[in-house]
């Protein structure tokens, strides 16, 4: 004959809690800086050589691909290429898109800003969001057009930064006057600038 079911009782009593200090509990030194960030990369290259022999968009894509890898798994990266204008992705697909890249003749300065400010900024509003225009080109100008682009970032509330490497002496035009913060470096230093500019955005 099965024995009835007789179910376990409540040791703890009613008027019984479980105390918990919260002065001691321990709180990681990190915690609440643990939001990803979202980069936006735009590569904006000629076809110019190094003195190497190698081209500059070469150059580029194999260091930031070393550098992508080592981002932490929940970390967005959009990289702007004109025939795959999607939202950002995990850094695995970046790091195949970075690795095929090819120059398009479809790309515009002004469309590539566009693109990457609406797909990064559209981004959670707690992440850190910051934009990388990497050219070596004078093609991206300053002028009525860029400015109603810029102004979207603020009205939408992206929070979105802005930062253009210039690559060699050559490339200069209006860069100057965008709201965005100017770095003048060679084709080898972008992923160590990229890391600093990086640092100084978690710090």
């Amino acid at each position: 004959m099965q024995e009835p079911f007789v179910p376990l009782s409540n040791t703890t009593s009613e008027d019984e809690t479980i105390g918990i200090d919260p002065e001691k509990l321990e709180i990681p030194p990190d915690f609440g800086t643990l939001n990803p960030f979202v980069l936006g990369l735009i590569l904006d290259l000629s076809l110019r050589h190094h003195t190497n022999g190698r081209r500059y968009v070469d150059i580029a894509t194999e260091d930031l691909v070393k550098f992508l890898v080592t981002l932490q798994a929940d970390d967005r990266v959009f990289f702007y290429d004109p025939e795959h204008p999607d939202a950002p992705t995990y850094k695995g697909e970046a790091v195949g898109r970075l690795g095929n890249y090819r120059i398009s003749r479809q790309f515009n300065p002004l469309h590539a800003l566009r693109d990457t400010l609406e797909a990064v900024g559209r981004e959670d509003a707690d992440s850190r969001k910051v934009i990388v225009y990497i050219t070596d080109r004078p093609a991206l100008k300053y002028d009525y057009s860029a400015e109603l682009i810029l102004k979207r970032n603020h009205m939408n509330r992206y929070n979105c930064e802005l930062i253009i490497f210039a690559i060699g002496s050559k490339c200069s035009g209006t860069l100057s006057e965008f709201k965005a913060r100017l770095y003048q470096l060679e084709i080898d230093k972008i992923v160590e600038t990229l890391k600093e500019v990086l640092k100084d955005e978690q710090s």
